[in-house]
């Protein structure tokens, strides 16, 4: 619950800050996300397995829960809001439900959060399919950012690239940490794990999640800056754990 707290308030703090500088809606809402839900699995969980052992596991578990059912649908479903405001408001629900409803990335982690909720257990047929396309995601991510990298036009992006990292390695970490102080109860390792997957970059995703907002280069941009940086920033911050 702190983590998800913290999150949402620098996702909050980020969507104002992105809107203020004259961003839409949607397109603030994605570079929100892009301060605020972190590369947990393949940044932060390897470096807390290291440094905190078997915690890190329990750890992932629940920031994968409220990265995947809080932060990354919040924001989609802010960015899929925007520019709709001319409609009616039963007229604009219904547009977002049915929007939503078609979006693969919902449809997605509702799948996923049912099979597991449920324990159900996909055929050998379905799921060894699945299994090889979530081994390749990643790395099929990281070519697609890739080519967005190499047409990148700096011009104009330079400051949402700032923005948007800025609030990814050292907003999002700070929030955690002040959020974490006020709940002494929580076990001192688990306070550690959430402040190292706080301080991993944001999601490898994250150029392709803004694509259909036209978010893509930045998204890249900032994916690569942030995970360079990242490598400064986390062993700054195990100098301090």
């Amino acid at each position: 619950a702190a983590y998800a707290l913290a999150s949402l308030l620098v996702f909050t703090l980020m969507l104002l800050a992105a809107i203020i500088q004259g961003r839409t809606l949607a397109q603030a809402a994605i570079q929100a996300m892009g301060s605020s839900v972190s590369n947990s699995g393949y940044v932060g969980y390897p470096v807390a397995a290291l440094v905190l052992g078997p915690p890190a596991s329990v750890a992932l578990a629940l920031c994968m829960i409220i990265e995947n059912a809080l932060m990354i649908p919040l924001a989609l479903t802010i960015a899929e809001s925007g520019g709709e405001h001319a409609k009616p408001r039963l007229e604009l629900f219904i547009h977002l439900a049915v929007r939503l409803i078609k979006n693969p990335l919902i449809l997605a982690i509702v799948a996923g959060t049912l099979v597991s909720f449920f324990g159900l257990k996909l055929p050998v047929p379905v799921a060894k399919p699945l299994q090889m396309l979530a081994m390749a995601s990643s790395a099929t991510a990281l070519f697609a950012v890739g080519g967005t990298l190499a047409g990148l036009q700096l011009k104009g992006t330079l400051g949402d690239i700032a923005r948007i990292v800025s609030g990814k390695l050292v907003l999002h970490p700070v929030v955690v940490f002040l959020v974490l102080f006020l709940v002494p109860s929580l076990d001192p390792t688990m306070k550690k794990a959430m402040l190292i997957y706080a301080s991993a970059p944001m999601l490898s995703v994250f150029a392709l999640l803004g694509r259909p907002y036209g978010q893509e280069q930045t998204g890249a941009a900032s994916l690569m800056v942030a995970t360079l940086l990242s490598f400064l920033t986390i062993s700054g911050l195990l100098l301090l754990l």
